[in-house]
């Protein structure tokens, strides 16, 4: 005669559904370290560009003279092989100045001659100019000297938009669905406990 099966071993999860559900946890957990990182990678480009937008009232119209050229690339990585800065040297308003040029959908230099024979001795270029900034190459741009262009707020604009994203939205979104995922899990497995019950009931410090 079959042995009956008790009420515990009825509400018991198939061990292979219970597998599938933590490797789902799991994956899910992953992904917010990974959108974590992510969302880091583009923090200091949107910092700049909120940076500029403060004190978009202080940048006026000049013009950069180019007087040389600065290229930097690892020492014994080929080229293209390593991390890159270059710079135009030039003066702008009187005053000796860095500018780093928009490439327009054009390759990156692959060396100082070549960024010289783009932007010669003498090539004037249209900037917007804040001689208050900071000198300092921030995530290969500088703030002092933008090149200008008719629609250059506008761009700042939806690139503040669009790196704002990237850096509030993927972790927060990553950490609900996981939360999520694992609330689930909990409703299949009594013995474990739920993270939203535990949040809900976490003591408060007075």
């Amino acid at each position: 005669m079959a042995k009956r099966a008790t009420m515990g071993e009825c509400r018991e999860p198939p061990r292979r559904q219970t597998a599938m559900r933590k490797t789902i946890q799991a994956v899910c957990g992953l992904s917010v370290v990974v959108a974590f990182v992510f969302s880091t990678l583009f923090a200091l480009s949107f910092v700049n560009r909120l940076m500029i937008w403060r004190v978009r009232d202080q940048y006026k119209p000049e013009s950069f003279i180019v007087t040389g050229a600065e290229y930097h690339a690892d020492a014994g990585v080929p080229d293209g092989g390593g991390d890159v800065t270059y710079w135009l040297d030039g003066i702008v308003a009187g005053t000796p100045e860095r500018l780093i040029p928009n490439r327009n959908g054009t390759p990156q230099p692959r060396n100082a001659d070549d960024l010289e024979r783009r932007y010669p001795k003498g090539t004037k270029i249209n900037v917007l100019y804040n001689p208050t900034a900071e000198r300092t190459i921030i995530q290969d741009e500088t703030l002092r000297v933008k090149v200008a262009v008719p629609d250059f707020w506008d761009r700042e604009a939806r690139l503040r938009l669009k790196l704002g994203i990237f850096v509030f939205v993927p972790a927060p979104l990553t950490f609900c669905i996981y939360l999520i995922v694992r609330h689930i899990n909990w409703r299949h497995d009594p013995n474990s406990v739920s993270p939203l019950i535990v949040l809900r009931n976490k003591p408060r410090v007075s």
